[in-house]
């Protein structure tokens, strides 16, 4: 009877985690570009000419994309020319777009965001 508990109890612990990782990949997330996750995307460190897809991390003042929430973490700028994003600083954030070359800095010409 006690195994008949814990084998129940552990099926029961892997449909919740199941369920909070299926939530995690398909439910909109403010901050999140469509066609993006927060499990998805390239770090900030791993940026590379010419690439695209979603890039993630934490939105800094001034316009840039943040490794870590602190000031002082790497971070490449964001080019939001052609999108309006409703973004706060220290957020984090999935973008979806492609990296250019700007004097020998990588930035991220931003195409969607949530």
């Amino acid at each position: 009877m006690a195994r008949r508990i814990v084998v129940f109890s552990a099926l029961i612990v892997l449909a919740l985690a199941a369920g909070l990782v299926l939530y995690g990949l398909y439910a909109p997330v403010k901050g999140v570009a469509k066609g993006c996750n927060i499990f998805s995307g390239s770090d900030v460190a791993s940026l590379n000419v010419p690439q695209s897809g979603c890039f993630k991390g934490y939105f800094q003042p001034g316009g840039e994309l943040a490794e870590i929430d602190d000031r002082t973490s790497y971070a490449v700028s964001l080019d939001l020319a052609n999108v309006s994003c409703d973004f706060h600083s220290h957020q984090f954030i999935v973008v979806k777009g492609h990296t250019v070359s700007d004097e020998g800095r990588v930035v991220v010409v931003v195409e969607t965001c949530g």
